[in-house]
């Protein structure tokens, strides 16, 4: 048994037996919290959270059963061992309390010696409780670290071959370069080409990574202001026709003009900029369009539109789950990216009180529409517990 004992509730409308109550437990070593009705005995449980409660039975308003059913319901899966007092020892009575929910059963007049093995008995199986739940506890904990270091596996893995591509590229490149007989200036000039894109497609990786981390760890840093939305939009359709734009794709925009919103504008920046370069990767031919408008209903409504090949069933059930595309996928069956960033663009979507939905329709192309509020004066408060606005797939 620890030190510490439990602290224990009495409750008796008799001053007299009250008083005798609090002596008996005083003398065996615990503290005693005393009350005279069940409603301030109510009021007490809930300020201290008692882990043995004492109580008459016969009490004015609310009897002991009645109480007994009460702090069940207050303790929810914690353990409370509640003993009743009664001048009534009959058997029929006895069943009556343990129905209600007494774990046992005390015969007036109250004797010391009656009492004292009774709340031994009581510390016993808190003790024995409390060790259960402090075990239950520690196995819970290593189940969710054994997850997580099976899901940090698993990431890393992926991250580990998405990284190896370039960082193979660049090495095979330079290798090339400072071979003797590389003395061709077009050859040099396309291969220091070559190594500068690889490179961009390792330091996006990583930029996206951390975002990532931070946006999912919820300490994400916004910088909220009231912006013209143009602005982000156009800066987001240069860069990423800068970075993935192909010959013959049409990369462009298309913004309402005076649309302004409360918001993080470097967010939508990236938000805008994630949805256009995913869809101009694989966009060969046609455009990829950008475009901004007030919803019927006031949101800022951002819609990027592609003539690329479209999305099977199998990669739209997955999309917005960084990873998931890949996980425990080689050979033919891997698919270009690693998902971080649309798993970006749901927590940016989220922080603006908004959602995302897509419709697409194989060889003709993929629709992505971000609605947001643009009203908000901070984060969505709402999304936090979350983090991450959901992506849902419409009739196309």
């Amino acid at each position: 048994m620890t030190d510490k004992l439990p602290q224990i509730l009495l409750v008796d409308d008799d001053p007299s037996g009250l008083r005798l109550l609090e002596r008996y437990t005083q003398q065996a070593g615990y503290q005693a919290l005393t009350a005279s009705s069940v409603r301030d005995a109510l009021k007490l449980f809930d300020q201290h959270h008692p882990r043995i409660v004492v109580s008459d039975w016969l009490m004015p308003e609310i009897d002991g059963l009645e109480f007994c059913r009460q702090i069940r319901a207050r303790s929810g899966d914690r353990f409370t061992f509640f003993m009743i007092l009664s001048s009534n020892g009959d058997m029929t009575d006895v069943q009556t309390a343990m129905d209600a929910g007494v774990d046992d059963y005390l015969v007036k007049p109250l004797r010391r010696q009656q009492l004292n093995p009774r709340l031994q008995v009581a510390t016993r199986l808190i003790e024995l409780e409390s060790q259960t739940e402090h075990r239950l506890k520690l196995e819970s904990e290593r189940n969710n670290l054994k997850e997580s270091i099976s899901s940090m596996e698993k990431v890393l893995g992926i991250v580990a071959h998405e990284l190896r591509t370039p960082l193979v590229g660049i090495r095979t490149l330079s290798e090339t370069l400072l071979m003797p007989e590389m003395s061709d200036p077009v050859q040099r000039e396309n291969m220091i080409g070559g190594i500068r894109d690889e490179s961009v497609r390792m330091a996006e990786m990583v930029n996206n990574l951390l975002e990532a981390a931070r946006l999912d760890s919820g300490k994400a840093r916004w910088n909220w202001e009231s912006f013209d939305v143009s602005a982000p939009v156009e800066a987001a359709v240069q860069t990423a026709a800068a970075a993935h734009g192909q010959p013959g794709v049409d990369i462009r925009s298309d913004v309402t003009p005076g649309i302004t919103m409360s918001g993080d504008s470097d967010a939508i920046r990236r938000l805008v900029l994630n949805l256009v370069a995913n869809a101009a990767k694989f966009t060969t031919a046609g455009s990829v369009v950008v475009r901004a408008s007030y919803s019927a209903i006031g949101e800022l409504q951002l819609t990027v539109q592609d003539t690329g090949p479209g999305l099977t069933p199998d990669i739209a059930a997955r999309l917005g789950e960084a990873f998931s595309l890949n996980a425990g996928v080689v050979g033919s069956g891997h698919v270009s990216g690693t998902g971080l960033g649309l798993s970006i663009c749901r927590a940016i979507v989220a922080a603006h009180g908004g959602d995302v939905t897509f419709r697409t329709e194989i060889g003709k192309g993929t629709t992505f529409v971000a609605r947001l509020r643009t009203d908000l004066d901070g984060p969505d408060q709402a999304c936090r517990a979350t983090q991450s606005a959901a992506i849902t797939q419409v009739a196309a």
